[in-house]
């Protein structure tokens, strides 16, 4: 049917090869992939990484790093708002892991949610007053875990640190560059797409020193086709290293370039 992803492992599903092109309608008997999208700019097939049978899921590397991580991939973004009363989210991390369903973190509620490490976190909501209406990316830095409720509502006080946020409410749905650097205590990542181009970098907290990448994905939609599951394509993971100015894993003329230009 559909292969599984080397090197990647998931709580409920692992990681499965799509061709984004192609969809399927539950049961799934062809491929785990709710709705057509383009292909991304790298072409070809992509990978799928949700439960179908609904929730929550959690996908990891089989190996994790220390001190120092980095991962370059196309994600595609669905920015349309959702029905009133739905929402999801997914947080894609290096040093770290979430809990296997990835309750869906940053909401004005007392959360169970458990992702660690550092990640980009996106989330759309329309179901006030428990999440605020949005579609939003989030450079996070969840620690060694904690209460993510930014200071909304009456529960729980925010233990997470937000290095920067994108408000993609105006920005088109489509494929997108996602950047994400550890460097010790050192934290950069970059987002591009269309007219965005953003890099945002920060500090992390004690905890970082050893994890794997990880993606948590959720959806609470009443239509599966509504639904945008993490689609990624072109995944690179590495170990950053002094000098590698573009993230691409290997220091050249290229990183010089870049410089020059600065």
């Amino acid at each position: 049917m559909y292969d599984l992803v080397p090197n990647l492992s998931g709580s409920f599903r692992a990681p499965r090869v799509i061709d984004p092109t192609q969809f399927d309608v539950p049961p799934y008997n062809t491929t785990p992939n709710p709705n057509a999208i383009p292909a991304s700019p790298d072409g070809g097939n992509a990978m799928i990484a949700w439960d179908w049978a609904g929730g929550g899921n959690m996908a990891t590397s089989t190996f994790a790093f220390q001190n120092r991580a980095g991962y370059d991939l196309y994600i595609y973004i669905d920015t349309t708002l959702p029905i009133p009363g739905e929402l999801e989210a997914w947080m894609i991390g290096l040093m770290g892991t979430c809990d296997p369903f990835f309750n869906i973190p940053f909401r004005c509620l007392a959360n169970a949610s458990g992702p660690t490490g550092v990640g980009w976190l996106f989330k759309r909501a329309n179901s006030d007053p428990n999440d605020p209406v949005e579609v939003k990316l989030r450079l996070v830095d969840a620690g060694p875990g904690g209460d993510s409720n930014p200071g909304c509502g009456t529960a729980g006080t925010q233990q997470w640190t937000v290095f920067g946020e994108i408000d993609l409410s105006q920005a088109v749905s489509g494929w997108y560059r996602l950047q994400l650097e550890v460097k010790g205590d050192k934290v950069i990542g970059r987002f591009s797409g269309g007219d965005i181009d953003t890099t945002i970098e920060g500090t992390a907290s004690a905890g970082t020193c050893i994890g794997a990448f990880y993606i948590g994905y959720r959806e609470a939609y009443t239509t599966d086709q509504f639904a945008n599951p993490v689609r990624i394509d072109a995944l690179n993971l590495y170990i950053p290293v002094d000098g590698d100015v573009d993230g691409n894993g290997c220091v050249d003329d290229a990183d010089l370039l870049e410089v020059l230009f600065a």
